[in-house]
């Protein structure tokens, strides 16, 4: 085959040995001898395709171990890299969306406490076609950071105004923050 994509369909095949004087024992060899071959054509396809991004997941997995190790900032220019290689890439998959990886980007910006710039990824993320709602969980996690810091207005806020993406979600966390401002402005206010 000169093309690993490229052969005779079967059913030319079939065709072609039917109208010669054989039995049907010799079809279904040939026909089973044409599916391994296309099988074979397929795999090496995949592996093809494969082994091209063994080193952008090489670059995924360097992410991965820089933010293992507490470096956050380089395994957020390393999860870039691989963004950009992986977009780059001709043969890559059109289910692929290698922006998804902005996603940990958000987590680990959040672990270095920028939860403004974590704020822009989300949008960015969201504007190159991340899928919604995974984008509504890293909003949520960046109020519930905030949160933890204490900031509920700011966690308050934050839900507020992305409370379209899943209101069921936003809504029992906004009741909740909601309640523990209104404490806390009493308490003050009870003093």
């Amino acid at each position: 085959m000169s093309g690993c994509c490229e052969s005779e369909s079967a059913g030319e095949l079939v065709v072609n040995r039917i109208t010669k004087p054989i039995g049907m024992r010799h079809i279904k060899r040939a026909l089973l001898s044409r599916i391994s071959t296309t099988y074979l054509s397929l795999l090496t396809c995949t592996c093809l395709a494969s082994c091209a991004s063994l080193r952008d997941s090489s670059l995924v997995d360097r992410a991965e171990h820089l933010a293992g190790e507490g470096r956050y900032a380089e395994a957020i220019d390393t999860y870039r890299k691989h963004i950009q290689v992986r977009l780059d890439e001709t043969t890559r998959p059109e289910w692929e969306n290698p922006d998804f990886y902005l996603l940990m980007i958000v987590d680990l910006q959040l672990k270095m406490a920028q939860a403004k710039e974590a704020l822009r990824t989300c949008a960015e993320a969201e504007q190159r076609g991340v899928e919604p709602t995974l984008i509504s969980d890293r909003y949520r996690a960046i109020a519930a950071w905030y949160e933890e810091r204490g900031d509920l207005v700011a966690a308050f806020n934050l839900l507020k105004s992305h409370r379209g993406r899943d209101p069921l979600l936003f809504d029992a966390m906004l009741d909740r923050i909601g309640r523990e401002i209104t404490i806390r402005e009493n308490s003050v206010g009870g003093r």
